[in-house]
């Protein structure tokens, strides 16, 4: 199994991501139908963010988390939920004192970074005994490394490390799955589109951490 992890934050909110499939081709191909269906609608996109495309392209949003949540139409065949793509969705609420700031202290962030990874791998089916994991890289990101190798070690064969999006593509799938999330949990009246990816949701749960 191949998984790909990003995580989004709010004054509220922070929220861990992932995408998981038996194998990268068929994370890959998703985002070659995401780039086609902006190629058609003639919507130049470097890379699928969440928070560029809400505001710029809401229809393409909206019409990517379709691609990621639904096997396209094929012919005498209806469009149905993926079965060999699985979200999985660790999301903390902040304290009141965190929700004052605009985002979490690096020192915090790593503490619940690290805690919402192991409520995924643990979310993660008991049958499945290899993983490999490629998480968003972000600042300080890489102080986790040895970490997360080592919750990983404890469950799975396979490998941790971090990646960016615009070498590990799939990542871009995670960053439009967590924001959506950010958003519905933050009751944005404008989002309607966690119905989207619900069919495919495996996991969601929240965590607590120890100030």
């Amino acid at each position: 199994m191949v998984v790909y992890l990003d995580e989004s934050q709010d004054p509220q909110h922070f929220v861990l991501a992932a995408v998981a499939a038996p194998d990268l081709l068929t994370l890959q191909n998703i985002v070659g139908d995401m780039r086609s269906a902006a190629r058609r609608w003639h919507i130049p996109v470097p890379e699928f963010h969440e928070s560029t495309l809400y505001r710029a392209s809401p229809r393409l949003l909206t019409r990517s988390l379709e691609l990621l949540a639904v096997v396209p139409r094929r012919k005498g065949r209806r469009p149905a939920p993926r079965g060999n793509v699985h979200l999985l969705v660790a999301y903390y609420a902040k304290t009141p004192a965190e929700q004052r700031q605009h985002a979490l202290s690096m020192p915090r962030l790593l503490a619940v970074y690290r805690a919402a990874f192991e409520a995924i791998l643990w979310a993660i089916p008991p049958d499945v005994t290899e993983v490999v994991a490629v998480c968003d890289e972000f600042q300080q990101g890489r102080t986790l490394a040895a970490t997360l190798q080592t919750l990983h070690a404890g469950r799975f064969t396979g490998s941790v490390r971090f990646g960016n999006s615009e070498q590990d593509k799939p990542l871009q799938l995670a960053d439009l799955v967590a924001g959506t999330v950010r958003r519905s949990l933050a009751g944005d009246p404008n989002e309607g589109r966690m119905g989207i990816i619900t069919p495919i949701m495996f996991h969601m749960g929240a965590i607590t951490v120890r100030e």
